[in-house]
């Protein structure tokens, strides 16, 4: 009866030991959903490996740790189409061996249209890239040649290279933003592994507000309420964008006619390290709410927002082994929580946390 009620389940349910010569996982038993999902018949993938049934998994370092810690972990797979991996540990009774419950679900059709973008992505990146290194390679070797051109008895002819080296040095700067545009975009769409780092969440969080003075309105109170806090271990890049789309969604979020324009940026607490970014602004309708951190959700209006800044600010944060979740306060505005796991070693107050 068993049998065939998981044979009528969508999701792929399969039973998975592990081998006696190391941790490979070979599967035992499958349903219905599993087997098709993989094309295959049941009875041909007994004694079949996880790694040659699925492929290879999308997943962070922390799921090989769960794996050999006997704890449940998840990664993404791609079999045909997009698919989530779970796999729950089920100790044995009778020896110390375990074996492993994996459920195999097709990710949602956002998920998969992400992933379309992100492969969409990688092309673009690849094909922007070629050009653009000729470009700039071309402008600078301009721009170096010039001054050593002779001083031509025509004033006309000497402003015209005079402007001629202003123009390059636009265009060089014009370059360089479409370069770290093309790096930002490899970041947030997880093609580019993010080198792991001692940081200092204050320090991150000054850097990124930094980089959005330009953009800030006037009359925007800025308080930070800053603790001395462990280091993390984290991409530094990419944990600077996550924490940067949180506050470019806090400051975007204030009434420009409301009285009270503040964020408030809150870092305390030892293990984990939590950080707040809260602003006094319109809050996050209701009807939104549920879905905040799903990709292609936004509350910005048609143009303005992608609706991808915060599930990729929640992958981000979720791939160091951290939390994220946001509230609602009484007097209006939105609260973001974030918990990240420290290392326990002391940083040195940031110049910047006063005030």
């Amino acid at each position: 009866m068993l049998a065939r009620g998981l044979d009528g389940l969508e999701e792929g349910i399969a039973l998975f030991d592990e081998a006696p010569e190391g941790r490979e996982l070979r599967l035992c038993s499958a349903n219905r959903a599993f087997a098709n999902a993989l094309g295959r018949a049941s009875e041909d993938l007994v004694g079949q490996s996880l790694t040659a049934l699925i492929g290879q998994l999308e997943a962070d370092a922390g799921f090989c740790e769960a794996l050999t810690e006997g704890r449940r972990a998840e990664a993404r797979a791609l079999v045909g189409r997009p698919f989530r991996v779970a796999l729950s540990p089920i100790a044995s009774t009778n020896s110390s061996a375990l074996h492993w419950l994996c459920v195999l679900r097709a990710e949602p059709a956002d998920e998969q249209r992400l992933s379309g973008a992100v492969l969409l992505a990688a092309g673009l990146v690849h094909e922007i890239n070629n050009p653009l290194a000729s470009v700039t390679t071309n402008l600078e070797w301009l721009a170096a040649a010039l001054p050593s051109v002779q001083k031509p008895q025509d004033p006309t002819r000497w402003n015209a290279l005079s402007t001629l080296s202003s123009a390059l040095v636009d265009a060089l700067a014009g370059t360089e933003r479409i370069e770290a545009t093309l790096q930002q975009l490899n970041v947030l769409t997880g093609l580019e592994y993010p080198q792991r780092e001692l940081l200092d969440v204050r320090v991150i969080l000054d850097t990124a507000l930094a980089e959005l003075a330009a953009d800030m309105a006037d009359g925007v109170e800025i308080i930070r309420e800053y603790a001395d806090v462990p280091l993390i271990i984290a991409g530094e890049r990419r944990l600077r964008l996550a924490l940067g789309q949180l506050l470019s969604n806090a400051l975007q979020a204030l009434d420009a006619g409301s009285r009270e324009r503040k964020v408030t940026l809150r870092v305390h607490g030892r293990s984990p390290v939590h950080i707040e970014i809260e602003d006094s602004g319109c809050g996050i309708p209701e009807p939104v709410r549920a879905e905040l951190f799903r990709p292609f959700v936004t509350t910005k209006p048609l143009g303005v927002g992608k609706g991808l800044g915060l599930y990729l600010a929640r992958s981000t944060i979720e791939g160091v082994g951290g939390r994220i979740a946001f509230s609602s306060l009484p007097a209006g505005g939105t609260r973001f929580s974030i918990e990240l796991p420290s290392t326990g070693l002391d940083s040195e107050p940031p110049p910047s946390s006063q005030g």
